[in-house]
């Protein structure tokens, strides 16, 4: 189902828990290790995975008051996709419309919301805004043509259906005076 809901157990080898269908191992779940299901994607399972770890063996990250921001634009990270993954950027873009993906779009998980924005820019690259569902309420008064800047993780510089960019949504703020 698109939402998701549920509960999921990983089978009697464990499981590994990646950052996306095609991503990099994020964790291992244990044989047995039950996980609350967030969205469902053919035969993958996107999992609210919570826990603990030793502070003193890790640094404090990904607020974006300490995130290193990349000075890329969106018509940088088209020409070269593949080496942006993973950089936070600070776009001013122009809300276009909110959706929720289709099963085609498979850059994203089936229901996931997203904006479709373009970029202020010359060349008004179009990109795609992925919203966490709990951040949703942020994102429902825009209006279309509105301009907002938006902190966000590059997921993918070049989305498979279209080539454009996707940001995980980071930090969004309304520009006054649209």
């Amino acid at each position: 189902s698109p939402t998701g809901e549920g509960w999921w157990r990983s089978g009697r080898a464990g499981a590994p828990i990646l950052t996306g269908p095609d991503g990099d191992t994020l964790a291992g779940a244990r044989p047995g290790t039950e996980l609350q299901v967030l969205a469902r994607q053919g035969n993958w399972v996107r999992v609210r995975l919570e826990g603990w770890s030793w502070a003193p063996l890790g640094e404090t990250a990904d607020t974006t008051a300490s995130t290193i921001v990349s000075p890329l634009t969106p018509e940088e990270v088209g020409r070269d996709p593949e080496s942006s993954r993973g950089r936070v950027v600070d776009w001013e873009l122009q809300f276009v419309s909110m959706e929720r993906a289709e099963r085609v779009r498979t850059d994203f998980y089936e229901g996931e919301p997203f904006l479709l924005t373009r970029a202020t820019s010359p060349e008004r690259v179009f990109v795609y805004v992925a919203i966490p569902p709990e951040r949703l309420t942020e994102v429902e008064g825009l209006i279309p043509l509105e301009r907002i800047r938006v902190v966000g993780r590059i997921r993918t510089g070049a989305a498979a259906l279209t080539g454009n960019p996707i940001l995980d949504l980071l930090e969004l703020t309304r520009i006054p005076g649209n």
